[in-house]
């Protein structure tokens, strides 16, 4: 097989900004990947545009009663929606579910996940959490089906840890609400997760705030990006200096959040080169991130997932870097070293150990590889 598809179903344009992003750090090959999406009045035009611009191929799946051909390639499923059924049904490909990050959001182990025929994880938790939520047992997911591919698709922060006597920043990085309130680990909700950042940075003498809300933040509850919004003014207007990470932020928000009237925040569209103090974030694919690179950070867990705690390595983790109330402003001394390196080892973690130095573009040749030879079925 030497072709592949990426099929993407959403109308949210914080869906397709995320699949470019695989495709900049050549996780997906232009040159040979194809990406087939839903055309929705929402969201079309903006993806075309997008793919445009980024030089990727793409095609319109305007009706699922006219599949084109898949044969004898790879299609990734970045994203779960109802419609990959239809296309999981074209047997003459391999499917391979790769999420977006993995995270201990309940999202990231429904049991639609085992209609694939493969499925990427980036470590032993991922294996650990479709086990204890009933989608593969033990022996199926260990044993091939599910292949771990470490930071290939949970990517980096793009930031660096803070070194003494630089110059630093503090970072807060909200999730989204999420498609259902069942799914909702937002700390943007009543702007919590902000003024805990904030207060933080004052008690450091930090005056550089870095926001970078998640790109679907707000497209379920309006209210959580323009709270956000509302803040950073306020915050500006304290004093502090703030960078937003924020490509969707449009031209109507931009003029909003007084950027041309003299305030003091930059919007930009990729993380700033700077170095990180402390960051806070929630639940998500950004804790992997941040322990991967190495950066000192905080959780908000009030939500947090209590077959999660049943591990004791994970408990004595979170202990430390959780935030389970907003009266928890407690001085926080850096995770330990020792913990650090044994939790982010069963975060992150490779199939086969040549893996872990290989690109990304080596790492999806050999997962085409594999997948193609389907020796988990066929043995």
């Amino acid at each position: 097989m030497t072709r592949s598809h990426v099929y993407l179903d959403s109308k949210i344009r914080g869906a397709a900004l995320q699949l470019v992003r695989y495709f900049d750090a050549g996780v997906f090959d232009r040159s040979s990947t194809v990406v087939m999406y839903r055309p929705y009045k929402e969201s079309a035009s903006f993806y075309e545009k997008l793919f445009d611009r980024s030089e990727i191929a793409r095609m319109q799946l305007a009706s699922l009663a006219r599949i084109p051909s898949v044969d004898d390639s790879v299609v990734y499923y970045p994203f779960n929606a109802q419609s990959n059924c239809r296309i999981v049904a074209e047997r003459g490909a391999r499917h391979v579910f790769v999420t977006h990050g993995d995270s201990n959001k309940a999202a990231s182990y429904k049991p639609i996940i085992r209609l694939y025929d493969y499925v990427v994880a980036a470590g032993m938790a991922g294996i650990d959490r479709y086990v204890q939520a009933g989608v593969f047992r033990r022996e199926e997911a260990e044993s091939g089906r599910v292949v771990r591919l470490g930071a290939t698709f949970v990517g980096t922060s793009g930031y660096r840890p803070g070194v003494g006597g630089e110059p630093s920043c503090v970072l807060y990085a909200p999730t989204w609400e999420g498609g259902v309130e069942s799914e909702n680990y937002s700390s943007a909700a009543r702007g919590q997760g902000l003024r805990f950042a904030a207060a933080h940075a004052r008690a450091i003498g930090v005056r550089w705030l870095v926001v970078q809300p998640h790109p679907n933040l707000g497209h379920r509850l309006p209210v959580y990006r323009q709270t956000l919004y509302r803040q950073l003014r306020q915050l500006a207007s304290e004093g502090f200096d703030i960078v937003l990470v924020d490509p969707q932020c449009s031209w109507r928000d931009r003029w909003t959040l007084g950027v041309s009237g003299g305030r003091k925040i930059e919007i930009v569209d990729a993380p700033p080169p700077f170095s990180v103090s402390r960051a806070f974030a929630d639940l998500s694919a950004m804790e992997t991130q941040l322990l991967n690179d190495g950066i000192e950070f905080r959780l908000f867990l009030q939500d947090m997932p209590s077959s999660v705690l049943s591990c004791p390595m994970l408990t004595s983790y979170y202990a430390a870097v959780g935030i389970f109330d907003w009266d928890d402003f407690r001085p926080s001394e850096p995770l330990c070293s020792g913990l650090r390196k044994q939790v982010r080892d069963y975060y992150i973690s490779y199939s086969h150990i040549a893996l872990a130095s290989a690109s990304p573009v080596e790492r999806m040749r050999w997962l085409e590889a594999y997948v193609s030879k389907n020796e988990f079925w066929t043995a």
